[in-house]
């Protein structure tokens, strides 16, 4: 058994509307059964349910930030999400596949970050980038206006 079953088996998937949310999405299935995902669930339960409440605490405020912009008429064709110091890129993952129109820049120092998970996910790529280093809001810049292809960013079936 894996954490993520136990946890989907859990009391906690009960009483924390993010873990319930995570429970009952559409695409929970397929990631279950992704080998590229694997390692990412295999954290242990009390990690995994800290990295999942994380995501989807951020994914509700995506929410409510893209309803106050569409309730004030904003145009909202080319949604842009930066997860900046993304670590195991958890909430990168989860925007990606519940805001499949939104394009999700996953930023993090680690060079050797394990990105099997984005692979398969356009809309998912990463930028190696200490935010704290001179000229990071310049490569950011670069990298969100090339739309994460230029600046040393790369596609999430890149990563790996």
């Amino acid at each position: 058994w894996r954490s993520v079953d136990f946890l989907l088996r859990g009391e906690s998937v009960q009483t924390n509307p993010y873990l319930r949310e995570f429970a009952a999405a559409a695409w929970l299935p397929q990631l279950l059964e992704a080998p590229e995902c694997a390692s990412l669930l295999a954290v242990r339960g009390r990690s995994l349910r800290k990295e999942l409440s994380e995501a989807f605490g951020a994914l509700a405020a995506c929410r409510r930030a893209l309803g106050k912009l569409r309730g004030a008429g904003a145009g909202l064709d080319d949604v842009r999400i930066i997860d900046l110091c993304c670590g195991k890129g958890f909430g990168s993952l989860v925007m990606s596949l519940s805001l499949p129109g939104a394009r999700v820049l996953a930023v993090d120092a680690n060079p050797d970050m394990e990105l099997a998970h984005f692979r398969g996910r356009p809309n998912l790529s990463f930028l190696e980038l200490d935010v704290t280093s001179l000229g990071a809001s310049c490569r950011l810049e670069e990298a969100l206006a090339a739309g994460a292809a230029a600046a040393g960013a790369q596609p999430a079936a890149g990563g790996g």
